[in-house]
């Protein structure tokens, strides 16, 4: 009995330690699945900082790129606005140029004219007193006595001494309207110099303060070329040469690698993309793994139970085997068959707990597999998405670089630098600039034609006021045609900038037209019903139509008797 009894203590013992066992295989459990929680933290983190970086770099290259075309559109309007504003001025000082010489014109025109008109005045009284004389003296009236004749020979005298005085005033004073236009023409001619001079003297200046750093860069360079040349060779032409050719075949070769730049650009973001599907696949794979962990925690909480169940087990084992002892102790030698039953139920209740530990061992050993196989997979994921935020990482790198390789491509390229062997630049006779030049020049041609038809008129009339001529019609004649080109010249100018107006204004409409459609969904066109005539007063006159004769007088007439 005693060795049945120390046998079944054995036994006990042999079943505590292997509770024990497991008591310790389930804090290895909870272990695990604490650095399993601990391993997918990390990996959330790490993932979610890997989608920041991401989305970091996006809106960096997005702000990149709006303030490059902001830079772009500033410059745009500046250059546009400083068009505007130099053809204004060019305008402006054309229109005061054109005003100037008219009105020194005119001027000129009216002395010459007045004094033309005094001659003739003079010449006419002269010959009309040594008319009066001659039939004085060849009628010899009785009535007149010698002094009359000698006082009327002498007034006609003074008379015709004035009269030459006049005369001599009156070619001085186309003396003075040539000198004047003469001087006017020196003066215009000064002044064109003289701003000629500070044009070129403000180049200069411009010049002068840019000399300096093209200076400093042009040293620069020079050291740079004696560099790049070699210690043993000379930096001479040849060598620019050289150079400048090796630098064409490096911006070739750079333009035929952009092509593949890009398309590498596109792979990488395919990659991107494959790297952003396989961290999904392991967000997908670690909810599985998160699932299979929360298993596990029932399952661990399961043997908890158990162990718990036989731990009670075990302590009500011990209880029996107390009062097995205290019986024997109290009973002495007691009989065989209650010793035997009590053998037989020590026996049942060591075959039960036998096969119950079998069971929570099958248990514990499939939970630690599972465990273990998901600490590998945990593992696995963690280890793809760290390869995965590499990749990134290295894509990401990849992609700046190829950026500013693009980008300073793009910026040669913007340059117009090209090579001469394989690239041909086409420029067009018919192109926008020579056609506006050649409209100018024809402008300026047909100007100078007009200044000189009205300078050949002037000069005639002064010719014809010399020579005395009697006949006034023809220089009449000459003022009238100048005047008349000046002023051909002077409509065709205003119908130009009507025509101008009137297709800026066309052009302002539409936009406006567009721009409240665009904002407000409406559309504004102009009603046939409403059309206006402005009277010379300023004020506006409603046009008659189909409208305003049947419809609107009918309610004029309403509201007038009501």
């Amino acid at each position: 009995m005693k060795q049945e009894k120390e046998l079944l203590e054995d036994v006990l013992h042999r079943e505590m330690n292997r509770a024990s066992a497991l008591q310790a295989e389930l804090l290895q459990a909870q272990q695990a699945k604490r650095d399993a929680d601990f391993g997918r933290e990390r990996a959330e983190a790490d993932q979610a900082e890997a989608a920041a970086t991401a989305k970091r770099a996006t809106q960096s290259l997005e702000r990149k790129i709006t303030v490059l075309e902001g830079q772009l559109a500033n410059a745009a309007s500046q250059a546009e606005e400083s068009c505007q504003s130099l053809a204004a001025e060019l305008r402006q000082a054309r229109l005061q140029a054109d005003q100037e010489l008219e009105v020194q014109l005119e001027e000129a025109v009216t002395l010459a004219e007045e004094a033309a008109r005094k001659r003739r005045e003079a010449e006419t009284q002269l010959a009309a007193a040594e008319a009066r004389a001659e039939a004085a003296v060849g009628q010899g009236a009785p009535s007149r006595t010698g002094d009359g004749r000698d006082a009327e020979l002498r007034n006609l005298r003074e008379e015709l001494a004035a009269q030459e005085e006049a005369v001599r005033e009156a070619r001085r004073l186309k003396d003075h309207v040539r000198k004047s236009g003469i001087l006017a023409e020196q003066l215009m001619a000064s002044e064109g110099k003289v701003r000629r001079l500070e044009a070129v003297a403000a180049a200069h200046s411009e010049l002068q303060a840019q000399v300096e750093p093209q200076q400093a860069e042009l040293r620069l360079w020079r050291s740079a070329l004696a560099g790049a040349a070699g210690a043993g060779s000379a930096a001479g032409p040849e060598a620019v040469l050289q150079l400048l050719e090796d630098l064409r075949g490096q911006v070739l070769t750079l333009k035929e690698h952009t092509g593949e730049k890009e398309a590498e650009a596109r792979r990488l973001q395919e990659a991107v993309r494959a790297a952003e599907d396989a961290a999904k696949e392991a967000d997908a794979r670690l909810l599985r793994t998160q699932a299979a962990q929360s298993e596990a925690a029932g399952a661990v909480a399961r043997l908890e139970r158990k162990a718990a169940l036989l731990a009670k087990e075990r302590d009500g084992l011990k209880s029996i085997l107390a009062s097995y002892d205290e019986e024997e102790g109290s009973a002495g030698t007691g009989t065989g068959a209650a010793q035997t039953e009590h053998v037989r139920e020590l026996e049942a209740t060591n075959g039960a707990l036998k096969a119950q530990l079998q069971v929570l061992e099958e248990e514990a050993a499939q939970g630690v597999a599972s465990l273990r196989a998901q600490t590998e997979k945990l593992a696995a994921a963690t280890e793809r998405a760290d390869k995965a935020e590499s990749l990134v990482q290295r894509l990401e790198a990849e992609a700046d670089a190829q950026g500013r390789q693009i980008a300073l491509l793009e910026e040669r390229l913007g340059r117009g630098e090209f090579n001469p062997s394989t690239t041909r630049v086409l420029h067009f006779v018919h192109n926008p600039e020579a056609e506006a030049r050649r409209e100018a020049e024809a402008a300026q041609v047909s100007q100078l034609q007009a200044e000189a038809a009205a300078l050949r008129a002037q000069l005639a009339v002064l010719q014809s006021s010399d020579a005395g001529a009697s006949d006034s019609s023809a220089p009449a004649a000459a003022v009238a045609a100048a005047e008349r080109t000046l002023l051909e010249r002077k409509v065709s100018e205003l119908e130009k900038r009507e025509s101008r107006l009137k297709e800026v204004f066309k052009t302002q409409v539409s936009n406006f037209r567009e721009a409240c459609f665009c904002l407000f969904g409406y559309r504004v066109d102009m009603a046939s019903q409403l059309l206006f005539k402005m009277d010379p007063n300023g004020g506006m006159v409603l046009l008659p139509n189909e409208f305003t004769t049947k419809y609107l007088h009918r309610e004029v007439e309403t509201f007038i008797t009501r």
